[in-house]
């Protein structure tokens, strides 16, 4: 007797999906993680952000596009270059671009940062601010 390889490809297949939706509960209900994604799932978009990017780094990126203008360049200090929040930083501000010699120098959680030839254009606190080429 031989089995249709058609029987073959749906047996897996079944197996397959049950084994994911194992590791997916496992998941949710090991680590408590069900309520932490309704609450996400229930958000608009900018909530969603706001958890994602962090309450803070979120807030300042909304302070920084809301005083910089379209267009212009802007490199970031208080972030690492590599880290995953620059990364969010860019893709939240783009298409503002970063760039060396910048328009503008975005401090994030710095208090004590000045470049010679720019100064300080917007605050959102002490230690988060712009500062615009001179």
């Amino acid at each position: 007797m031989i089995i249709p390889s058609r029987s073959i490809i749906t047996v897996f297949f079944i197996l397959w999906c049950v084994l994911w939706l194992n590791f997916i509960g496992r998941d949710l209900a090991k680590g408590h993680k069900a309520a932490e994604y309704a609450g996400l799932l229930s958000r608009d978009d900018e909530g969603k952000r706001k958890i994602v990017y962090g309450s803070e780094l979120y807030d300042y990126l909304v302070f920084v596009r809301n005083n910089i203008p379209p267009g212009a360049s802007y490199e970031m200090v208080g972030l690492e270059g590599d880290s995953l929040e620059y990364r969010r930083a860019a893709y939240y501000l783009y298409p503002l671009l970063p760039a060396t010699n910048a328009d503008y120098v975005l401090v994030y959680h710095t208090t004590t940062y000045a470049r010679p030839g720019y100064a300080r254009t917007a605050m959102l606190n002490e230690a988060d601010y712009i500062l615009r080429k001179q």
